[in-house]
């Protein structure tokens, strides 16, 4: 939305909203000492198969308020992105992103420039988490041909893997 004054002041307004879903299936097998040329690894001596799948959600939202004045001269823009997702350690909790950013025109510089502008930002940004950091999986095997599953444990600690306070990378940029 954008809103003009008689005066030449302007104020735009932007907001927006995102909501993403995956189900990523991935199926693998391997196969060794194969026969040349035959493309069938369940043909060889020794086989593996892998199966693994990744489901998740992701909610944003942004709004972002842009105002001009002065002649055109002064730009403030104030911004803000919120963001969840189920790769966090807490999939409900919302992390927060804002910015801002002025700018000022000087339009009748020195002899050599026709025109100067001054400008400083700062901003902060994330990055979500991999798939799978924010819990550990079970691991399938199998004892004498029964089925079973276990925690895979790092390092021989004897704790799981997964990470009980994951949230995203945040980065801050000043210009």
């Amino acid at each position: 939305h954008v809103y003009k004054s008689n005066g030449g002041t302007s104020a735009t307004t932007q907001a927006g909203f995102q909501y993403e879903t995956y189900d990523l299936t991935t199926d693998r097998m391997l196969g060794a000492n194969l026969v040349g040329g035959l493309n069938a690894p369940y043909v060889g001596t020794v086989t593996s198969v892998d199966n693994r799948r990744q489901q998740g959600k992701d909610l944003g939202g942004f709004a972002q308020e842009e105002f001009l004045t002065l002649g055109e001269r002064l730009l403030l823009t104030l911004g803000i992105r919120a963001d969840r997702s189920s790769n966090n350690a807490d999939p409900n909790k919302i992390f927060a992103y804002p910015k801002g950013s002025a700018s000022f025109r000087f339009p009748r510089g020195l002899a050599f420039v026709d025109e100067l502008k001054l400008r400083g930002a700062a901003g902060t940004s994330g990055n979500e988490p991999l798939y799978g950091q924010a819990f550990t999986e079970l691991k399938s095997f199998n004892i004498s041909g029964v089925p079973a599953t276990a925690f895979p444990f790092a390092s021989g600690a004897g704790v799981p893997t997964g990470a009980s306070d994951l949230r995203p990378e945040r980065q801050l940029e000043i210009e």
